[in-house]
């Protein structure tokens, strides 16, 4: 039986990603409608999920910026571990999301990639100056580490500055993809910002509070 119900989940995706199980509220069905189509194709399985999270997610205390360049973790690593504090220290209306995704964060890049600018947002639409200054230096941090990648390149130099260089090189990929992220993160919040529908909610479905106060 548990084995053709799966077969009939997988051949209805399509229609399960249109509508919510009977039983949803007006306020589900309203989020769940302003989904993009291919959001709602991703989420659609965990619809009728059986699986529950048994544990909150942990704020691990660490030294801040997050990102160490070079020799640090790489770039997926260091993308877990920024994701998984600032959704430990999420505090707005979509601090039980990130909750709910923290388990997947670790598997899956493009969830990381698409909660950090929400996730960033909750911290800088905070109250607490000490989430907003970290945001702020793990950005620079990262900036600072490209900038300096291209300018170590762009020097001549004798022989330990070629070996410092080589050595630098090992980290440039990681540091790109880096550099991306961020700049990607900007480029969203840039875009909330100027969006005349969401200015004045601070973001993403107009929520977010005082979001606009942090620039």
């Amino acid at each position: 039986g548990g084995g053709g119900g799966g077969g009939g989940g997988g051949a209805g995706s399509g229609a399960a990603a249109q509508r919510l199980p009977d039983g949803a509220t007006a306020e589900g069905e309203a989020f769940w409608a302003a989904l993009p189509d291919d959001v709602r194709v991703l989420l659609a399985p965990g619809l009728t999920s059986m699986y529950c999270l048994t544990q909150k997610i942990q704020a691990h205390k660490q030294p801040r910026p997050l990102y160490q360049a070079p020799g640090g973790p790489t770039f997926r690593r260091w993308m877990y571990a920024w994701c998984r504090a600032l959704a430990a220290e999420a505090t707005g209306p979509d601090a039980p999301l990130f909750a709910a995704c923290a388990g997947v964060l670790r598997h899956d890049t493009g969830t990381m990639l698409f909660l950090l600018p929400r996730m960033v947002l909750d911290a800088l639409a905070s109250f607490d100056q000490t989430r907003r200054d970290n945001v702020s230096a793990e950005i620079m941090a990262v900036l600072h580490d490209a900038a300096g990648e291209a300018s170590a390149w762009g020097e001549g130099g004798d022989h330990s500055t070629l070996h410092h260089h080589q050595q630098k090189s090992l980290h440039g990929e990681q540091a790109e993809l880096a550099a991306q992220a961020v700049f990607t993160l900007l480029d969203q919040l840039t875009a909330w910002s100027e969006d005349p529908v969401n200015n004045g909610g601070g973001g993403p479905g107009g929520s977010g509070g005082g979001a606009s106060s942090s620039s």
